[in-house]
């Protein structure tokens, strides 16, 4: 195996949008820096640097460019909303849609991480295989535009695991019902 993809942060717009906007310009700033280093000293041509975002903000055509700081848009996909709720079946081919043709105009690759959508907890094996079989269809159509593509917890983890990490990443809900 050979390194592909060197990537600073993960969903840096969401620790953006959490903080000030001088915490945040300085964030920007230095993974600016970071990746122009990286660009500078990678050890091959072909390693494609980047920052990782959440799929929305690169589904944003407003505010996708500032994002768009290496040689690809790398992105996480996330199956729940800014209120916690579990999206639709389609929304991550739709995501993965318009992020696409956001970024057609730049001629950049993108990047999937952690594709993934849950059979349990509110949802159910024939949504997650409505799920799949929408995004495997999509990235079938548009592959040429898709560097590399990870999936995420095809089987779902334990309720332990998932209240640990919604603790981890501050849900206040799941902080009260422990």
């Amino acid at each position: 195996a050979q390194l592909s993809h060197l990537c600073f942060g993960y969903e840096v717009d969401r620790y953006v949008a959490a903080n000030s906007a001088e915490d945040g310009a300085s964030l920007l700033d230095f993974l600016s820096d970071a990746v122009d280093y990286a660009r500078l000293h990678r050890p091959r041509a072909d390693i494609a640097v980047g920052v990782a975002v959440t799929l929305a903000a690169l589904a944003d055509a407003k505010g996708a460019q500032r994002w768009l700081l290496g040689d690809e848009a790398i992105a996480v996909y996330d199956p729940l909303n800014d209120a916690g709720e579990l999206k639709s079946t389609a929304s991550g081919a739709e995501e993965v849609g318009t992020a696409l043709d956001t970024l057609v105009g730049g001629a950049r690759l993108l990047a999937l991480w952690e594709v993934g959508y849950p059979s349990a907890a509110g949802s159910s094996e024939k949504a997650q295989r409505e799920y799949y079989t929408a995004m495997l269809g999509l990235l079938g159509e548009r592959r040429e535009r898709l560097s590399f593509v990870s999936f995420f917890a095809l089987g779902d983890r334990a309720a332990s695991d998932c209240d640990a990490e919604a603790l981890l990443f501050g849900d206040d809900a799941a902080e009260a019902a422990l």
